[in-house]
């Protein structure tokens, strides 16, 4: 089998040709066809068939499209959006011209279709049942595929805002609240039971709910961030940290974050919380311990922080903060970093 021109056997190559079909000496060779799985759909964390959907859209037939990537792809209005698009950077079209920008494919079909368009033929019950704590986008996906499968679900939400993390984390400019609002529709039109306002623990007891379904998922989110470390600062008022601060802007808390603001981190959340403080009015800067190409952040989102103004500090780790008598940041002290 052939798969490169490394596995060529040696042989004597005629520099003529064979008039009747202008082959030469190559004319004993033939090819070996083989079926492997493309690069993006390899990329892809959870394998989506994306040359499957996007052969459907270009033979314009949108509503199998929908349908095909629906069922592997619970919401792809949101994802369509905010994934990181692994799959782009994998695209074999790259070494070409320029990759296929298939998320925002996946956002034009997400977008196509209205939550009373049921994507997949919803099946009768199966006689069991699942209890899903925690409406963020495990909870939903959990559910989505749940009721495929025949379940009978009930999703339980602490707070009285359904979508958890998508709804909290994100900021509105990257993902529109009245999107993930349409997902969860889109869950009750197939028969999804929800209850926000619904606190286990609180309002809800585990073991009792155990007693009344058959299947119990925890989908509690992790909305916990890692504090700096640094000695005084735990009750300041003008340090928090980044998913809080998100939070407080996506429920509209009053927020006094003053003139200007820093960013200690290079992460995804950290763009979204400077570009946020840009939005409020502030003069942001990002503070990072290594350079611009070792930051977690996707290279996208950088560089729209930098298009929108956010300034950024390689090479600097945050050691101490002096606070003015009146409780004010004086200042930050970091310290100089070399890469390793």
């Amino acid at each position: 089998m052939i798969k490169s021109w490394k596995d060529f056997p040696l042989m004597n190559v005629s520099l003529g040709n064979m008039l009747h079909n202008k082959t030469g000496s190559w004319r004993y060779l033939r090819p070996i066809y083989e079926d492997k799985v493309p690069p993006c759909q390899n990329a892809c964390p959870i394998g989506n068939d994306i040359e499957g959907w996007i052969r459907l859209i270009q033979k314009r037939d949108y509503h199998r499209a929908y349908r095909h990537l629906r069922w592997e792809q619970p919401f792809p209005s949101i994802l369509g959006r905010v994934c990181f698009s692994f799959c782009q950077g994998a695209c074999n079209r790259s070494h070409l011209d320029e990759e296929i920008q298939i998320r925002e494919l996946e956002r034009f079909l997400g977008d196509m279709y209205s939550a009373s368009d049921l994507p997949l033929q919803i099946p009768s019950y199966n006689g069991s049942s699942l209890a899903i704590v925690g409406s963020g986008p495990a909870g939903m996906a959990a559910a989505y595929f749940s009721r495929l499968l025949g379940f009978k679900v009930t999703i339980f939400e602490a707070q009285r805002y359904l979508g958890g993390i998508l709804k909290v984390g994100i900021p509105e400019y990257r993902l529109p609240k009245k999107l993930v609002d349409t997902e969860f529709e889109l869950l009750r039109n197939m028969g999804v039971e929800l209850s926000p306002g619904t606190g286990l623990g609180r309002d809800i007891d585990l073991y009792e709910l155990s007693k009344e379904v058959d299947y119990i998922f925890l989908a509690l989110g992790a909305h916990k961030s890692r504090s700096l470390n640094m000695e005084n600062i735990s009750n300041s008022p003008h340090i928090m940290d980044g998913l809080s601060f998100l939070k407080k802007v996506a429920t509209a808390q009053e927020l006094n974050i003053g003139r200007k603001v820093a960013i200690i981190g290079g992460g995804n959340t950290a763009i979204d919380a400077a570009r946020s403080a840009i939005r409020l009015g502030a003069d942001v800067t990002i503070i990072y311990r290594r350079s611009e190409k070792e930051m977690p952040a996707h290279p996208e989102e950088i560089r729209e922080a930098k298009e929108e103004g956010v300034r950024f500090i390689f090479l600097a780790m945050p050691e101490k903060v002096k606070f003015k008598k009146n409780g004010a940041i004086e200042r930050l002290l970091c310290c100089e970093m070399l890469l390793g």
